[in-house]
């Protein structure tokens, strides 16, 4: 499947955030789709799955571990970024256990599109990426 066509959910309960990650991977040539509640994840990831999900720790009426979980059960080879304010190494822990590819702190948008491409390539060639920190 072409670049261009790979599919991208971005939960993430800020505004603002939201059109910074869809605006930064429409550039690398990301079909991007952004939603702001655990409810709509779980929607639009039903009614066509993703390649790859952005989600922050912290949505509306969840959290971004257990949304984490119900994709990972629902669509097992898509990619999974965690992106998020919450640093601690627990955060961190539970969003790599509940099956997230990588964990990528925020503000660094640069580092969560290198690993959001490096992940989509990697998908691409019909292997699912390895846990990782997302630290560079």
């Amino acid at each position: 499947m072409p670049l261009a066509k790979r599919r991208i959910l971005c939960v993430d309960d800020d505004q603002d955030t939201g059109v910074m990650l869809a605006r930064l991977l429409r550039r690398e040539g990301c079909e991007v789709v952004t939603v702001s509640t655990l409810a709509e994840a779980l929607e639009m990831s039903r009614d066509k799955p993703f390649e790859l999900y952005v989600l922050d720790v912290w949505v509306v009426e969840g959290n971004g571990a257990g949304l984490c979980r119900r994709i990972r059960e629902a669509a097992p080879d898509a990619a999974i970024v965690v992106y998020s304010v919450a640093s601690r190494k627990d955060d961190r822990q539970e969003a790599l256990l509940a099956g997230a590819n990588a964990f990528v702190e925020k503000p660094a948008a640069d580092k969560l599109a290198e690993v959001v491409m490096a992940l989509v390539n990697f998908s691409a060639r019909g292997v699912r990426g390895d846990s990782t920190d997302g630290k560079g």
